[in-house]
């Protein structure tokens, strides 16, 4: 399964006006404008989108007590947008890594487990009752929003169909907080690498992980940390997307 970070308005990603980085050419977190593509909810209305979006918006700054900003950003359809493409396996080596971070007294391996999503640390770091410094990286989160937000919350999808309270539990989307997001890979780098900016360059042009842990988990994070500065600049929502 492919997955891709997409920065940008989100009448723009659920109209499907986007490519994926591997597929246009352009370097990793490349700000580039599109052509209609696959992606999203193509053959949708994009009017209609924007419409349901900044009322989505309205919903949650009046109806999210989590909010401790008010989500604001224009969804005006020829702004550019960002993509980068990590690997499902670099999105686990990831997760992998911050979560033996918070449990220092277990032995870290260095390949990547054939289903990392059974690791026994990992699965500490999810329980309801450990409070991870990793929330944001951790807990499947499909939305990140520009403002700060207490704490992962879900809600009904921005394209909701029916009333917000009314949609279906398993049809909820997961949101966090962009700055939230930062702070998370500044500590989570602060804690292990310590990587300079050369080094974080470095990380960019280097493709040879071959199932290494660590190796893995950079790679991704430079590109998690990379469009995670573009929408902090940009004052634009970051969504995780699987296909």
């Amino acid at each position: 399964m492919a997955l891709d970070l997409y920065v940008g308005t989100l009448t723009r990603y659920y109209s499907g006006d986007w490519e994926p980085a591997l597929l246009s050419g352009g370097r990793p977190g490349e700000l580039r404008r599109a052509r209609l593509g696959q992606n999203g909810m193509e053959g949708e209305d994009p009017d209609e989108i924007r419409e349901a979006v900044l009322g989505w918006i309205q919903w949650a700054n009046e109806e999210v007590d989590l909010l401790e900003e008010r989500l604001d950003w224009s969804e005006e359809p020829e702004l550019p947008y960002a993509t980068a493409r990590p690997s499902e396996e670099g999105l686990g080596a990831l997760q992998l890594w911050a979560s033996y971070v918070e449990h220092p007294d277990l032995p870290r391996p260095e390949e990547m487990p054939e289903d990392w999503t059974e690791d026994p640390v990992l699965v500490k770091s999810l329980d309801n009752d450990f409070p991870s410094r990793f929330p944001q990286l951790l807990f499947a989160v499909d939305i990140w929003l520009p403002a700060r937000i207490g704490e992962v919350f879900d809600a009904p999808s921005p394209l909701w169909s029916e009333e917000p309270g009314e949609e279906d539990e398993e049809e909820q989307t997961r949101f966090g907080s962009i700055p939230a997001l930062l702070e998370e890979l500044q500590l989570l780098n602060g804690l292990t690498w310590k990587a300079d900016p050369s080094t974080l360059e470095r990380w960019r042009n280097d493709d040879s992980s071959q199932g290494n842990l660590e190796a893995l988990a950079r790679q991704t994070f430079v590109a998690f940390l990379d469009l995670a500065r573009q929408a902090q600049e940009r004052g634009m929502p970051m969504v995780l997307h699987w296909t």
